[in-house]
């Protein structure tokens, strides 16, 4: 009997920008603020965050080398305005963007050079940074008016999402502000 080689396992792993106490606070008022339709699914509040990049499903041997190639990433501090909320109806989530910014861009396309030399891939299209506040979502109205929130962001992390019961994200790795 012929055994086929054991598959390496793998992790579902992300990159992102998880805020702090303070502003999640902030983020939880803002939420309670909105208007919720019955069934709607409000985000835990420890999980909420921007996506930078989602990976999928990585080896150990592929994250271990991502892990080096992330540490050479020169990030500054920089302050977002967390300050437009939106329902998706596509897929009836509720967001919250930030404004615009130089250092939040630049950010990611850094992050995006080391997935392409670490040899992962990058999301073809359109970034859209959002932290997703509610799914399930439909019909919710956001605050007629939205006093923006101010987050310094000091640093990036490459996560672990753990899909089974209890769902949680695992920090693997975090990366701080220089400078």
């Amino acid at each position: 009997m012929h055994m086929l080689p054991a598959r390496e396992p793998t992790r579902r792993l992300f990159i992102g920008l998880f805020p702090e106490a303070v502003v999640r606070a902030a983020i939880d008022a803002h939420r309670r603020a909105w208007s919720w339709p019955p069934g709607a699914r409000l985000a835990d509040l420890s999980r909420i965050h921007i996506t930078l990049h989602f990976l999928g499903q990585v080896s150990p041997a592929r994250q271990a080398a991502l892990e080096v190639l992330l540490a050479e990433v020169r990030m500054p501090r920089f302050a977002l305005r967390l300050s437009t909320p939106q329902v998706w109806r596509r897929n009836q989530i509720a967001v919250l963007h930030c404004d615009e910014h130089d250092a939040l861009r630049a950010l990611h396309e850094d992050i995006g050079r080391q997935l392409v030399r670490a040899d992962l891939p990058v999301e073809p299209g359109r970034w859209l940074p959002h932290l997703t506040l509610a799914r399930k979502a439909a019909g919710a109205i956001p605050p007629a008016a939205c006093e923006p929130i101010a987050w310094t962001v000091d640093d990036f992390v490459l996560v672990c999402s753990h899909m089974t019961q209890p769902l949680r994200y695992e920090v693997l790795a975090r990366y701080r502000a220089r400078g």
